[in-house]
């Protein structure tokens, strides 16, 4: 009985662990995304390792004189350019309105009282409204008047915290 009670937990966690990702997944199926089919523990590792072994090696001049270059780019991602030429999924991706941010839930709940409803921890309705309202602060004229007090802040700061040394 004691043994079911320890197993309880870890069961409880491997289903979540497996199951969760799965509803994700069949959520962006049924949105029209798709991708590799994952493996439990190592992820989509297994893909990524065969477009690596499959795409074809980056053409390297047969002169006397070597030619380097710095696109290390195709080496590490050498399935980037398919990826590049779909641009239909581009274009969904960019379309979507969604104010559904991807912000976790449990930064809500565990830092609210320390971070309130701020811009960094809210999603949705609440984050359009703070975006609404910070927007104009940020334009380039309205920091470009600012600048003296910023500047003048921070010379009075300095010259605050600034340690003076006797001789």
């Amino acid at each position: 009985m004691a043994v079911s009670l320890l197993e309880a937990p870890q069961d409880s966690y491997i289903a979540e662990a497996k199951y969760k990702p799965e509803r994700l997944r069949s959520k962006l199926r049924k949105q029209g995304i798709s991708g590799p089919p994952p493996s439990f523990l190592l992820g989509n590792t297994r893909d990524v390792k065969k477009k690596i072994q499959y795409s074809k090696p980056s053409k390297v001049p047969c002169d006397e004189e070597q030619v380097v270059t710095h696109n290390y780019s195709s080496t590490l991602f050498p399935f980037h350019e398919q990826c590049r030429k779909e641009y239909d999924v581009v274009r969904e991706i960019s379309m979507c309105t969604s104010l559904d941010l991807g912000k976790p839930s449990y930064q809500r709940k565990e830092l609210g009282p320390l971070l309130g409803q701020g811009i960094l921890t809210s999603n949705g309705t609440i984050w359009a409204h703070q975006r609404r309202t910070l927007a104009p602060e940020l334009y380039p004229q309205k920091v470009k008047v600012n600048m003296p007090f910023f500047s003048g802040s921070s010379i009075v700061q300095t010259k605050d915290t600034s340690p003076t040394y006797a001789i």
